[in-house]
C-alpha cells in the first residue's frame, strides 16, 4: 500500500469518526476469521509472536 493510500484510508475513517481502522486487508480478513474460528486465529497469533523473537 501506498503512503497515498494509507492517508486516504485515514483521513476517510477521521471524517467518519472512525476510532478503529484496519488498513491491510490481511488484517481484515484475520477480523472476520476470528468470528468463525477465533482459537485458529489465536494460535496463529501465537506462532507469529514466537517466530519474531
Amino acid at each position: 500500500m501506498t503512503a497515498d493510500d494509507c492517508a486516504r484510508i485515514i483521513m476517510d475513517a477521521a471524517i467518519a469518526r472512525r476510532r478503529f481502522v484496519i488498513t491491510s486487508f490481511r488484517g481484515r480478513a484475520m477480523r472476520w476469521l476470528k468470528l468463525l474460528a477465533p482459537g485458529l486465529i489465536d494460535r496463529l497469533a501465537a506462532s507469529a509472536i514466537r517466530r519474531r523473537c
